[in-house]
């Protein structure tokens, strides 16, 4: 996806790397001649005298620059820029002053909208293998209308962007050559277009959840035999945002699918639910109607209970009267009354 945005630094790094091919000693280039010396790069004999240089301490090499500062104004240009900067020890025997080499640059281009650029080499010769490092740090710089994909299909690109950029660089000994490039992407706006509505709703809702994205490089081999490798967050957000996507589909699915279950169970189930209370209705009917005649033979038979009860005891007291009265008949006659 990223292949047209890198196009333009890719056909850069080919063209020093092509450059170095064609200047730099072919016995330094070429490993299979790498202790053979090039008869082109023969120094010229002297004609009069030798010169030796004898370092000793607090003693000055032939050359030293010690500080040399630099500064600049934007202006009208738009490539003018505000720079401040420094640049120490530019000498022809560091090991004598026991200094590298350092330049630093820092400032930003309004016209470019280029802030908080910051950089710093330093070239470091005291050693046998000599040590060259740069890092630069770039705190913004703006991305409009850069593509990724164009296709008949499908069209992505960075409609708006802030990136921001830091390097590192080492070259050891004119030869091994390492390199870490960090790019990021923040506050993307995102073009997408697709032919497909339904790729096309997929692919807005997945960018809608990548707001940044990271572009990392790394090089390292010894010239002009270089590696270099890449990585964004990209696909490892895009896959994710596939998975989500998906995701949604099949639980949407589900809801469909549970929704039709739902529909149709219910549906059966209020026809059954119909049926019960019909029957229910009819059960409870009957049930009352025995209830009722058996409730009214109960008091029927309380009745006829209560009545046999009261003759019972009418009777009783009318058998307890006569004997009483029979009695006193039988008292009286014998009393003589």
């Amino acid at each position: 996806m990223f292949h047209k945005y890198l196009d333009p630094y890719l056909a850069k790094f080919n063209h020093y790397k092509n450059l170095a091919e064609k200047y730099i000693p072919p016995n330094l280039m070429d490993k299979t001649k790498k202790n053979e010396a090039d008869i082109s790069m023969q120094p010229r004999p002297r004609e009069k005298g030798i010169v030796y240089e004898f370092g000793q301490a607090n003693s000055y090499p032939a050359f030293w620059i010690q500080h040399v500062a630099v500064s600049s104004q934007a202006g009208l240009s738009p490539y003018s820029g505000n720079i401040k900067g420094e640049i120490n020890n530019i000498t022809s025997n560091q090991a004598l002053i026991g200094k590298p080499t350092v330049a630093l640059f820092a400032g930003d281009f309004p016209s470019a909208q280029l802030k908080d650029i910051d950089s710093k080499l330093v070239i470091d010769n005291r050693k046998q293998d000599s040590m060259i490092t740069f890092d630069f740090s770039l705190g913004y710089f703006p991305i409009a209308g850069r593509e990724l994909i164009n296709t008949n299909d499908v069209q992505i690109a960075f409609a708006k962007a802030s990136g921001q950029m830091k390097l590192h660089s080492e070259l050891e000994a004119l030869k091994k050559f390492k390199l870490n490039l960090n790019n990021n992407f923040s506050q993307v706006e995102y073009d997408i277009k697709a032919k497909n509505e339904i790729v096309d709703q997929t692919l807005k809702s997945i960018f809608a959840g990548i707001p940044m994205v990271t572009l990392d490089a790394t090089g390292f081999g010894e010239l002009p035999a270089l590696t270099l490798n890449m990585n964004s967050n990209l696909g490892t957000e895009l896959s994710k945002g596939i998975e989500k996507q998906i995701q949604i589909k099949i639980n949407e699915a589900r809801e469909k699918v549970q929704k039709y279950v739902n529909d149709q169970v219910g549906q059966q189930k209020a026809q059954i639910e119909a049926q019960y209370n019909q029957i229910k209705g009819q059960v409870e009917k009957e049930l009352k109607k025995i209830q009722d005649q058996a409730n009214a033979q109960k008091k029927a038979v309380e009745s006829k209970v209560d009545s046999a009860k009261k003759d019972g005891e009418n009777q009783g007291k009318k058998k307890a009267e006569d004997a009483v009265k029979n009695a006193a008949d039988e008292l009286k006659k014998k009393m003589g009354w």
